[in-house]
Order: structure tokens, then sequence, then C-alpha cells
């Protein structure tokens, strides 16, 4: 009788080694893509939640100073407008009148807008704006905050929609009562 020879597998053949290798390379490429997607996507939430807390702390302002808010004092009806001349010390070292107190809270606040959200391509500053109107017994506060999105502006571009321009600039509306 003869006796069979079994041979025992030792280990992976090349084929297999090459195979996933293969595999792998392709899951890190995409992990590196998402990772890429995620880094682009990141200003345009961060300018959105700048936007918001700058349109937070106005409307606070407004709730201290309450009597010259919903008398309009606050109101920036064109954007970069400021009501008013704010104080040359921005009521900081000297008491000032509401009103003045006013001016320099929004004097304040644009200037923050200006500095901390991005410029459009022409050199216009970001903006915002306040307009203030009575509804029965209360004071609605609108607030909007425009700026330049540079993500979004990349998708218009790409977009054959007749919407799409509308995403060329980071907004953000806030609606509150006083």
């Amino acid at each position: 009788m003869q006796h069979l020879h079994r041979t025992r597998i030792a280990g992976f053949s090349l084929i297999e080694v090459l195979i996933a290798l293969v595999i792998l390379s392709i899951g890190l490429l995409g992990i590196a893509a998402m990772v890429s997607e995620s880094l682009k996507s990141k200003d345009s939430s961060y300018y959105r939640t700048q936007a918001l807390d700058l349109a937070s702390a106005i409307v606070d302002r407004m709730r201290a100073n309450r009597t010259t808010a919903t008398s309009n004092g606050y109101d920036a009806t064109t954007y970069g407008s400021i009501p008013g001349t704010a104080p040359s010390d921005y009521c900081k070292t000297s008491a000032c009148s509401t009103a003045q107190l006013a001016s320099a809270d929004v004097a304040e606040w644009q200037h923050e807008i200006g500095v901390l959200l991005p410029a459009f391509p022409s050199g216009t500053p970001a903006q915002g704006e306040i307009i203030t109107s009575s509804v029965g017994q209360m004071t609605q506060v609108n607030v909007s905050i425009e700026w330049y999105d540079r993500r979004a502006n990349q998708a218009v571009n790409n977009a054959t929609s007749t919407a799409a321009p509308i995403a060329a600039t980071g907004v953000v509306y806030i609606t509150s009562g006083l």
C-alpha cells in the first residue's frame, strides 16, 4: 500500500496577500476622502456658529436696554448702517444715555461681525441688520447676518439649479421677542 503524503499549507499565497492589500488600500483611501471632506465643511459650520452667537449677543444687549430697543433705537435697517453716532469711548469710560448705549452696542456688534466673519470678494465686509416691530403687546426683533461662504459659493458654481445662487452667502436669521 502506498502512503499518501499530505502537504501542509504553511501560510498565505502571494495572491491572497495582494488582494488583502488592495482591499486595505481602498478602505484607507475612503477614510482619507471622508476626512478631507469633513475638513472642507468645518469652516462653514464654524462661521454659522459665530453668526448665531453674534445674533444672540445683540438680542441680549437689546434686552438689557429694553426701553430704547422697543422704540427702535437698535434698528440698523441697511446693512452696515449704524443708527446715530457711537460715542468715541463706546460708553466704556463715561456715562452715556440709553440712545448712545444703543448706538455703541450696534457699532461694536457690526465691528465684531466684520472681524469674525469673512468679507465678500468685492471687499464688502460681513454685515448685520436689525429690525424691530410691534406685534400686539410684544416687540419682535429680526436679526440677520450675511457673510461670504466660500464653500457654498463653490457649490453654486458647480450647480445648474436656478435656486443655487441663494447659497453663495452665509445667512443667519433670528426672530426673538423682547
